[in-house]
């Protein structure tokens, strides 16, 4: 989750709602095709956007990194959600609201509530409403997005994402969710600049540090890359698909097998069910003896 506290946004300004919880992305793997594209694990769907330009798929040998989307959330609200207590949530938010029925935190919160039961109908007029009220608050232009591309509408997400940054063009969750679009769409000479900014402003949400390490890999920042791996491992270096990203890195640029090697070996260990992953972990490992002979 963000940490607003580098860019001291009130705590009305916030409350975001990107993607579903981290043990949902957890229970989806990464392709077991190594040449397939990056996967975005969240609500972005495969239709081209609009605007983005996607780069022209080449026969490569390389393997694809999976591609998390973050999370987002802030405010007063923050600590409900992140502990998946929404429930609780919508409780405080309806207590506010009965207050001040233009309440717009406790209105963003309480869209959340909607979107994490797939309300989305319901979710969408109450963002209406905070944009009717106050067509400036960027968060729920964002949240509009997020919205619009669970329903597979690219185009409108794209418009709401423009107008968001309009109006703030540092948000961290909107430069997050922008660049993960462009990693879905492969357009990584963009994706690199948003991710980057993001994650600036919040180096503990390891999703989003994953992403930004494809973005390198991807520009052949390798080094850098590298290094944004190695600050992941610290925090959490138990996510079979993030060990498998770094350990597609270092057997196909870094020429590291023997490091490569000890990565997939321990998500052997970790994961022995999921048929995806140890399909891709034992194409990894075996280009990377193959790079030992």
């Amino acid at each position: 989750m963000f940490n607003h506290s580098a860019t001291k946004l009130s705590a009305s300004f916030c409350l975001m709602f990107l993607l579903a919880s981290c043990s949902s992305l957890q229970r989806r793997p990464p392709s077991a095709d190594t040449n397939a594209s990056p996967i975005v694990l969240d609500d972005v769907k495969d239709e081209k956007l609009p605007g983005v330009k996607a780069e022209a798929s080449k026969p490569t040998t390389k393997t694809e990194p999976a591609v998390f989307a973050p999370k987002a959330v802030a405010s007063n609200f923050a600590l409900l959600a992140k502990s998946n207590r929404f429930d609780q949530m919508k409780d405080e938010a309806t207590r506010n609201l009965a207050v001040n029925a233009n309440d717009t935190a406790a209105l963003n919160a309480l869209a959340l509530f909607y979107y994490k039961k797939n309300k989305l109908g319901a979710s969408r007029i109450i963002l209406d409403r905070i944009l009717e009220k106050n067509p400036g608050y960027a968060p729920a232009l964002t949240n509009l997005a997020v919205l619009d591309l669970a329903e597979s509408e690219p185009a409108h997400a794209l418009l709401n994402l423009k107008k968001s940054m309009k109006i703030d063009d540092r948000n961290p969750e909107t430069l997050a969710l922008v660049g993960s679009i462009y990693l879905k769409n492969k357009d990584y000479t963009k994706a690199l600049s948003p991710l980057e900014q993001s994650y600036k402003n919040d180096k503990s949400n390891f999703q989003l540090a994953n992403n930004y390490a494809v973005a390198l890999t991807k520009n052949k920042s390798y080094d850098q890359a590298q290094k944004i791996y190695d600050e992941i491992m610290v925090q959490n270096s138990r996510e079979p698909a993030i060990l498998l990203n770094y350990a597609g890195l270092l057997v196909d640029y870094l020429n590291k097998p023997k490091e490569a090697l000890n990565l997939v070996y321990k998500v052997k260990f970790i994961e022995t069910e999921n048929k995806d992953i140890i399909d891709l972990a034992n194409k990894i490992e075996k280009k990377a003896k193959s790079t030992l002979k």
